[in-house]
C-alpha cells in the first residue's frame, strides 16, 4: 500500500525528523559532557606564535610580547589549581573552592561557604561521609552527590 502526500508535506516530515534527530544528538552530548575539562596553555608555543607574529608585526614591541608571555603563564597556573581540585571528574571538597562546590548538586551558596568554614575550623575530610557533620548537610543530601566528591 502506498501513501500519497503533498511534497509540503513531505518537506515537512523530513525537516521534524531531522530537528528531533538533531536536539536528541545534542542532549545526548550534554549529558556525555557532564565532567570537567582542565586545558593548559603553554608559555614555549606562545612563545612561537609572538616570534612569527612579530615577524609579521613589527611594530609590536618587546614588552607587548612579554606581557602575552605573562598572561599565559597565569593563566596556566590557575588550570593547574582547578586540576588538584578536581579528580575523576569528582571535586575534592578538601580543596576546592567555595565556587566549585556550588557545581556539587544540592549544594548552594551558604552550604558551600559553611562547608569551607568546618574544613578551616576542624582540618581536612577524612572522609566522604564526615560532611554530615557540616550543618546543612544529611545522609539524603550525601548520598545524592557522593558520586560527585571525593576526599583526597
Amino acid at each position: 500500500m502506498k501513501i500519497v502526500m503533498p511534497k509540503w508535506a513531505k518537506a515537512i516530515s523530513i525537516l521534524l525528523v531531522f530537528v528531533a534527530a538533531v536536539c536528541l544528538g545534542l542532549l545526548l552530548e550534554s549529558l556525555r559532557n557532564d565532567a570537567f575539562r582542565v586545558e593548559s596553555v603553554s608559555v614555549e608555543n606562545i612563545d612561537a606564535q609572538s616570534a612569527s607574529e612579530n615577524e609579521a608585526m613589527p611594530e609590536m614591541t618587546a614588552s607587548a610580547t612579554e606581557a602575552a608571555v605573562e598572561i599565559a603563564a597565569s593563566t596556566e597556573a590557575s588550570y593547574s589549581v582547578s586540576s588538584d581540585m578536581v579528580n575523576d571528574g569528582k571535586i575534592n571538597i578538601n580543596t576546592a573552592s567555595k565556587e566549585l562546590l556550588m557545581e556539587i548538586n544540592g549544594i548552594g551558596e551558604s552550604l558551600a561557604t559553611r562547608i569551607v568554614e568546618y574544613r578551616t575550623q576542624n582540618g581536612p575530610f577524612e572522609s566522604i561521609e564526615e560532611i554530615v557533620n557540616v550543618s546543612g548537610i544529611g545522609q539524603k543530601k550525601l548520598e545524592n552527590m557522593r558520586d560527585m566528591i571525593c576526599v583526597e
